[in-house]
């Protein structure tokens, strides 16, 4: 009979250690994807500046008459974000975070919110640069 509950202690206290572990390794796996998951949504981010940028600048080197659709991925990191353009630079936000790149764009502020469409089309007439969302 003793031997019967020591078998049972061994058990529990292997079955214990082996949750420890498993715990600890779940932790550290949780926090490598998380990071993994924030750079990929920071790599979207810097994509969707220099695109919005790219299209800014182009509309303003080609001139009055221009005109050109363009899409934007419609969320990053789950959630819809705003684009503005001013200063020379191109700033995207989400949630708590952004990112800021530089552009050849002075002129005047625009602004992109793919709370509605990822859609748009850059236009450039005599009252300037401007996105409409389409």
């Amino acid at each position: 009979m003793k031997l019967k509950g020591q078998t049972s202690m061994e058990f529990f206290l292997l079955f214990g250690v082996s949750m420890t572990i498993l715990a600890i390794l779940f932790g550290a796996i949780e926090q490598k994807q998380s990071g993994v998951f924030e750079r990929q949504n920071n790599e979207i981010g810097v994509q969707v500046a220099e695109n919005v940028g790219f299209q800014a600048e182009m509309a303003l080197v080609q001139g009055e008459g221009y005109s050109r659709d363009f899409y934007l991925p419609r969320r990053i990191a789950g959630t819809t974000y705003n684009v503005t353009v001013r200063n020379k630079t191109v700033y995207v936000g989400w949630r708590e975070n952004y990112v800021i790149r530089p552009t050849l764009y002075s002129g005047d502020a625009l602004n992109i919110t793919t709370e509605s469409t990822n859609q748009f089309k850059v236009l450039h007439n005599e009252s300037g640069v401007y996105f409409n969302e389409r």
